[in-house]
């Protein structure tokens, strides 16, 4: 991935969408927020929001769709929730949504304990809303 800090002007690759006031939405209520993209089960990117260049989002969501994918695989984990990674220099949350989507949150490097909890439902109950999905269904 690129230096988070620059901003490139690349701008969107493709057009707004119903999700993506919902993931910007949410990338602002995380103090450090970085970008947010929403992934279905093949590893495409739906919409996204945030500071990052449509690639490298795009790359971060496919990505971690796989490895949501191969975590949900794992009986011994029982039902993933959620699965969440800090670096050094950037955090990622992966929350599954409904058949094989899934909400990829971006945050910097100064998130403690993940990204807030509400936001994250909020930003889930929404996308669900808007897919017209049932919300229990991640």
């Amino acid at each position: 991935m690129t230096d988070t800090n620059r901003d490139d002007g690349a701008g969107r690759d493709v057009d707004r969408s119903g999700f993506t006031g919902i993931l910007e939405a949410l990338v602002g209520s995380c103090g450090d927020g970085v970008a947010a993209v929403l992934v279905d089960h093949e590893g495409e990117s739906v919409d996204y929001a945030g500071a990052l260049s449509p690639f490298d989002v795009k790359l971060a969501g496919a990505y971690w769709q796989i490895v949501l994918r191969e975590a949900r695989g794992c009986r011994l984990l029982g039902q993933l929730r959620e699965l969440s990674v800090r670096t050094e220099r950037l955090s990622f949350v992966v929350s599954p949504l409904h058949e094989g989507y899934c909400l990829v949150l971006v945050c910097g490097g100064r998130t403690s304990g993940g990204a807030p909890q509400a936001a994250l439902q909020r930003a889930r109950s929404a996308l669900c809303r808007e897919a017209g999905w049932p919300e229990d269904s991640g």
